[in-house]
């Protein structure tokens, strides 16, 4: 199988055992990495059990994911995409709530925060476009993981 890293180390996958397979449709399961080895700008990665290439095929275009206790210790300020996805977004002028993160995009410069627009209770207003937000300073002004708020700085366009 080959793969895109998303991750900024890539030797981690040399050193990976066992990884999770999400086909985002809430079923996950656990696959055992045989080998792994770079190849150009992708990885690929033998799965123990899996030794025909239909085998591979239907996981195409499905998430792998690392358990938190295989996952690269974090800096201070850096966050796991799991961690984000949820967090309450808040207008930093009025601290009201704008909407809930529901999915993070890397894009190579930096992460790009999808936002659902909610109304003040948490629900999700209809018929509302999500939000694209860079996860950068002039937007994202304050991550607060025990109240589970991510403040933001709404540049011109970003809710037009």
């Amino acid at each position: 199988m080959s793969l895109y890293p998303t991750s900024e180390d890539l030797s981690r996958f040399s050193k990976l055992k066992r990884v999770f397979l999400d086909d985002g449709r809430g079923h996950v399961r656990q696959l055992t990495v045989e080998r792994a080895r770079m190849n150009g700008k992708l990885f690929l990665i033998k799965f123990q059990g899996l030794d025909r290439i239909e085998d591979v095929e239907r996981m195409r275009g499905n998430s792998l994911l690392v358990s938190r206790e295989d996952a690269i210790p974090l800096s201070e300020g850096e966050y796991y995409a799991a961690d984000i996805i949820g967090l309450t977004v808040l207008d930093e002028s009025d601290g009201h709530v704008l909407g809930r993160v529901t999915d993070v995009y890397p894009t190579g410069a930096n992460d790009v925060y999808e936002m659902v627009p909610t109304d003040q209770q948490g629900e999700p207003m209809p018929g509302a476009d999500s939000v694209l937000l860079p996860a950068i300073r002039e937007c994202v002004r304050d991550i607060d993981m025990d109240r589970r708020t991510m403040t933001v700085h709404l540049m011109p366009g970003l809710m037009d």
